[in-house]
């Protein structure tokens, strides 16, 4: 895992987490960093599904959503076909 201040990412049994704290905002850097890890992690092994975990209550930033769109078509390009988004009350 290699987390960032704006996000963390791991693998847990061929699922891809990806958790966004309370607060979180992703500038257009935040989000290519993202985007680069995203990359990297679903090139080097199998990936089953993809947890999204959410714990904020600001509006995703169109770098945010573009991060999220491209990191979902991803997945679906490698196979992947169970996806989850969990939100938490801020």
């Amino acid at each position: 895992m290699e987390p960032s201040e704006r996000w963390a990412l791991r693998v847990d049994d061929e699922v891809i987490v990806v958790e966004f704290p309370h607060g979180t905002g992703l500038s257009p850097d935040d989000a290519e960093a993202l985007l680069d890890r995203w990359r990297t992690t679903t090139t080097d092994r199998p990936i089953d599904a993809v947890v999204i975990v959410v714990r904020t209550s600001r509006p995703c930033s169109d770098a945010g959503r573009r991060a999220l769109r491209e990191s979902a078509q991803i997945a679906v390009a490698r196979g992947v076909e169970r996806f989850a988004v969990v939100g938490e009350r801020s």
